[in-house]
Formats: C-alpha cells, structure tokens, sequence
C-alpha cells in the first residue's frame, strides 16, 4: 500500500513540512505495528502550482529521503501534464526517488 500525499495542502496552512512527513510516517509505523499493513510515502506535487514550487518542494524533502520513497503528481491534468514536470522528475531520480508519474 501506498500513501500519497500532497505537502503543499498542509505547509499552505502554516503546518512545518516535518510536522506533515513525521506525522505521516509515524502512521505507517503504527498501522503495521497494529495492523501489519504496509505503506510507503510517495509525496505529490500540485500540478496547477508553479514547476519552481515542485523544485522547491522537492529540494525540501531531500532530508527526508528515508521516509519518503517516492514522487507524483497531483489536481487536475488539464492544463498540468506531467511534461511540464520533466526536470523534476530527472532531477528526484538523480537523487534515488522513484517517480510514479513521468514525464515524457
């Protein structure tokens, strides 16, 4: 199981991006401790953003490179293809993300 998540709907709140990745990793550990279901984090960008926001964003979670597995995208395509997201996601695979929507 997966769970994707979208930072910028919790950071555009005032919620410190450590706050929302612990959280939700915290969570994960929990559901498999209790549960014995496992999850992984894939962190989402925000399609009708600006692309320098997703480079931002992505920069921002290279400390948490541990928890957070891999890259996506997320809203509505209209307007927002993957492609206009081509350099980020060049960019999270140098760094070992994998990316679950890809340009090209």
């Amino acid at each position: 199981m997966s769970s994707c998540f979208s930072i910028r709907s919790h950071t555009a709140r005032g919620v410190a991006f450590e706050t929302v990745v612990n959280g939700i990793y915290r969570a994960t550990k929990d559901a498999f401790g209790k549960f014995g279901i496992t999850s992984h984090m894939i962190m989402c960008f925000l399609r009708h953003l600006p692309v320098e926001d997703a480079m931002k964003t992505f920069e921002e979670a290279l400390p948490f490179k541990d928890k957070i597995v891999a890259i996506g995208l997320d809203s509505s395509e209209r307007d927002f293809p993957p492609r206009l997201f081509e350099k980020v996601f060049a960019f999270a695979r140098k760094h070992g993300f994998k990316c679950v929507a890809h340009a090209g």
